[in-house]
């Protein structure tokens, strides 16, 4: 896999589909690094490329961290953003949460980050891609 498997196209697809070649290489990392590094590539995203109409609430944010930093503790701080009322915090909620808490997700972590990753640069121009390239291709 190379960068050109990052296209708005690969993240919809990886989103809308657990296809395609953005899923694949999510996967890939996923099974290389473990579920932490794929939460922390989308925690990465969201705090390094400001969305141009979301502001992430920088509590979420700092709960993020934490979660990912120890994954032993509760989570149970997360809970409230699953039912915000923004979608975009309610799908950064779900990198923590599979239905009855499971700690390994498998192909429903993959497609949760892809579909971060799809809304978060959706309305960006083209360096939102550039920084995930750069972060998964170095």
């Amino acid at each position: 896999m190379t960068s050109r498997a990052v296209t708005r196209e690969s993240l919809d697809q990886a989103s809308l589909e657990e296809s395609g070649p953005f899923f694949e290489v999510l996967k890939a990392l996923q099974r290389r690094d473990g579920d932490n590094r794929l939460r922390t590539l989308a925690l990465d995203l969201i705090r390094a490329v400001p969305h141009p109409h979301h502001g992430y609430p920088a509590e979420f944010l700092e709960l993020l961290v934490q979660a990912i930093a120890h994954p032993e503790r509760s989570r149970d701080e997360l809970r409230p953003f699953m039912a915000d009322n923004s979608a975009m915090n309610r799908e950064a909620a779900k990198l923590f949460f599979e239905w009855g808490g499971a700690e390994r997700m498998g192909d429903r972590l993959v497609r949760q980050v892809a579909t971060l990753c799809s809304l978060h640069t959706a309305e960006h121009d083209e360096s939102a891609l550039e920084f995930l390239r750069a972060r998964l291709f170095g």
